[in-house]
């Protein structure tokens, strides 16, 4: 199957604008927190906003990826949305063909496990300090 025939076959968001629409809404929250403030009602309405647009991105990925819509779901568990976002990001589209990734997939999914593992080294080993908020 070529790419045009996969891309009919599988509807929404390859990985790339996938990726560059998560930074981009991103940017909006920090763009939005740095000229109104976090306790803003500009801010409120942002949040709600990419909240629904980050679940429709997500519900689109997934069906690029040929897997059914209701993992979107999986955000709302704990942990759930690190784990959503390791497939999201790694698996090519049309996977569910093959269930296997591609170089490329794998090569995003090593830099995720990466950069988790580096996070939890820091938080356990170098005595991080984290913000509470207190």
């Amino acid at each position: 199957m070529n790419d045009a025939e996969r891309d009919r076959e599988y509807p929404g968001v390859g990985r790339l604008d996938y990726f560059l629409a998560q930074i981009g809404m991103m940017m909006a929250a920090v763009f939005v927190v740095v000229m109104f403030g976090p306790e803003s009602r500009v801010m409120s309405f942002t949040g709600l906003v990419l909240m629904v647009a980050s679940f429709v991105l997500d519900v689109l990925r997934l069906r690029n990826i040929g897997v059914s819509q209701w993992f979107a779901f999986l955000r709302y568990l704990p942990f759930g949305r690190l784990l959503l976002n390791f497939g999201l990001l790694s698996a090519q589209t049309g996977w569910n063909e093959t269930r296997q990734l591609d170089s490329a997939g794998k090569s995003i999914l090593a830099v995720e496990l990466l950069l988790v593992g580096l996070m939890l080294f820091m938080y356990f080993r170098m005595d991080v300090v984290m913000f509470l908020g207190y």
